[in-house]
């Protein structure tokens, strides 16, 4: 028996029901996914897989201090960005940061650690101090910045050969504060600067070459050196 003009158009029918069918359902999966959870913040994916942002950083700091557990921060500011920028011009140096900010992420989630964008050139990373010595690791996440990179803009290609500082501070349990942590890494950061490219310092380097207080707030981690 042949299907008629009749069974053949119900077939097709009832096929397009079952596509819009499941079209709805990825979209409410979708919105599922990315609707608040019960503590008012968006759903967020494992830091460890992505880049998170500043405010992503900042719940997972204030988290872990919360916790009471010692992390290590480490800040990677680049070296010499205003010469990248006008060579690269902002897309180009746009389209660096996202290739660097790839093999950081890569490495980190290797050590367990949570990598985020802070500013367009800076990079944080959080690591539990216990887990991982921040000092090798940071040496490491400097060593991928160093990489020569390609970089295609418009129908040329630039191969970018950059560098990074880096500073770390590891936070107090039970008397630090995430602001504080972030300050010291800062502050180590800008200590490895003096120093000149390339160069990795922690917030005990900083104290002893500049005092407790180096123009800045002075915490209890300040003189917490920890396992670097």
């Amino acid at each position: 028996m042949f299907p008629t003009a009749e069974s053949t158009t119900a077939h097709t029918v009832l096929a397009w029901i079952a596509v819009a069918a499941l079209a709805c359902a990825t979209v409410l999966l979708a919105a599922a996914l990315l609707r608040p959870h019960a503590g008012g913040r968006p759903a967020r994916p494992d830091q460890r897989a992505v880049i998170g942002d500043r405010d992503a950083f900042h719940h997972a700091i204030d988290e872990a201090t919360h916790a009471d557990a010692t992390v290590a921060v480490i800040l990677i500011n680049l070296d010499r960005s205003r010469q990248l920028i006008s060579r690269l011009g902002d897309r180009g140096f746009d389209q660096y940061l996202v290739l660097v900010g790839g093999r950081l992420q890569h490495l980190t989630a290797a050590a367990g650690a949570a990598a985020f964008r802070m500013r367009r050139d800076e990079f944080a990373v959080i690591v539990a101090a216990e887990a991982a010595r921040p000092l090798a690791l940071a040496n490491k996440l400097l060593a991928a910045v160093a990489e020569p990179t390609d970089v295609h803009i418009g129908h040329r290609q630039a191969n970018v050969e950059a560098t990074a500082c880096a500073g770390i501070a590891i936070s107090a349990p039970g008397t630090d504060t995430a602001r504080i942590t972030l300050a010291h890494a800062d502050r180590a950061l800008q200590h490895a600067k003096t120093r000149g490219r390339g160069r990795v310092a922690t917030i005990a380097d900083a104290v002893r070459r500049e005092g407790p207080a180096g123009g800045q707030q002075a915490g209890p981690a300040a003189s917490h050196g920890g396992q670097v």
